[in-house]
């Protein structure tokens, strides 16, 4: 400064310091990041080059230490943390902002319109609960799934599937995980009878189903005697197929059939047996079934075949039960022993005339009146007497295999109608 008094001027200098207040660059160290996780920590501070002697800080109230010139927070979220900077009657105040990038807790769940129990072929919505996708969140999904960065997708799991998504938040990373379970109705669970036959007018048969919970059977024409059942009796009159609906707990639905053979009726057709001799090996032959019983089970070389061997013992009658398709017939097969279990004969006289006819027919025969044999081999004989008189007749059947019966009868011939000797 210059001091001036009229003429006389003198100078003079004088010195003033001057506190300047430094521009405050308040920023983090270069060991922190503006952005955080949640639970972690940064280092906040002040320039060291605005750091001047005799500064003085204080920090807003967010702050753990209030008159540090740097210090270590941790922000549960966005915040904004004031320092007041002073230097003796200088006071200058600015702040800085710490963005808080909050790893969001990861409660990975269906959305409402979703079922954490799905059945094969049908398909279900997963996704992140909405109330944790914060900004700059970014999804990323697991293989399995379709949509690799979606926040919400439809999946169709064929199998019980677990998916995952890894969610993060500018550099915090959480990982979680949601389990698909799905109910398959398949025919390892869902089944039914197989294909049943059964003949036209026999009794009805039973068809079933299993491994569900609900049964709907198609019946449109009114074969079935319930159709919300398990086992309905089926009484078709031809051949029908029935549709049934079987639904589990889960609400999964499978279709199954079953088919129901009507068979028409048939016949067994029995080939005549030849006669035979005691002891004698006779072959037996039926047609017309698949399957077949004989009974009685007496004297044959098989009872459920369709030609058995017979050893003859005696007269005898097979009754032969066939099958064929649900259906059942039967025929009788007799059998003869060609034996003489007796022997008879009848006669008439007219006049000298006696005729004479024995049984059973068909066999050798030898005739003997009074004694005397015939020159006769037959059933039916005539004989004319020689004069009225009280005759003893005979005869022998013999049959064909060896075997023979002789029956004799006395005859009486009137002598007032045959009288040789008038």
């Amino acid at each position: 400064v210059t001091v001036s008094n009229e003429n006389c001027t003198t100078s003079s200098v004088v010195s003033m310091t001057v506190d300047v207040s430094p521009t405050l660059q308040i920023t983090l160290t270069p060991q922190s990041e503006s952005s955080l996780c949640t639970g972690m920590s940064a280092l906040i501070g002040v320039d060291a080059s605005s750091a001047f002697d005799d500064n003085t800080y204080t920090w807003s109230v967010e702050a753990p230490c209030s008159d540090c010139i740097s210090q270590s927070v941790t922000p549960a979220t966005t915040t904004t943390y004031t320092v007041t900077v002073s230097n003796e009657n200088c006071t200058t105040g600015t702040s800085i902002s710490m963005t808080v990038g909050v790893g969001p807790t990861q409660n990975i769940v269906l959305t409402p319109e979703s079922k954490s129990t799905v059945c094969s072929g049908f398909s279900a919505l997963i996704g992140v609960d909405v109330s944790t996708d914060f900004d700059g969140n970014t999804y990323a999904w697991s293989v399995e799934a379709p949509c690799s960065d979606c926040i919400t997708q439809s999946v169709t799991p064929s199998i019980t599937t677990t998916y995952t998504v890894t969610v993060s938040n500018l550099n915090c990373t959480n990982e979680s995980h949601v389990s698909m379970t799905v109910s398959v109705v398949s025919l390892a669970d869902a089944s039914v009878s197989p294909t049943v036959e059964t003949c036209f007018g026999n009794e009805s048969v039973t068809i079933t189903a299993d491994g569900g919970l609900d049964y709907a059977w198609s019946d449109a024409n009114g074969y079935l005697s319930c159709t919300d059942c398990p086992n309905p009796v089926a009484s078709p009159s031809s051949t029908s197929t029935f549709n049934v609906t079987i639904s589990d707990a889960n609400g999964c639905e499978a279709i199954e059939s079953v088919t129901v053979i009507v068979n028409p009726e048939f016949t067994i057709t029995a080939s005549t047996p030849p006669s035979g001799c005691m002891g004698d090996l006779i072959t037996l032959s039926v047609s017309g079934a698949d399957r077949y019983e004989w009974s009685p089970d007496v004297d044959l070389s098989c009872t459920n075949c369709d030609n058995p061997q017979l050893t003859l013992n005696s007269d005898i009658t097979y009754t032969v039960s066939g099958v064929k398709g649900g259906c059942l017939a039967t025929v009788d097969v007799p059998v003869t022993l060609n034996a003489i279990y007796y022997a008879d004969f009848s006669y008439s006289v007219t006049n000298c005339d006696i005729t004479l006819e024995a049984v059973p027919k068909d066999e050798s025969y030898e005739w003997t009146v009074a004694g005397q044999l015939l020159d006769e081999d037959s059933d039916i004989v005539t004989h004319t007497a020689a004069t009225g008189y009280k005759y003893t007749i005979c005869v022998e059947v013999e049959g064909t295999c060896g075997l023979s019966k002789t029956v004799c009868k006395q005859v009486d011939v009137d002598p007032k109608f045959c009288n040789c000797e008038e």
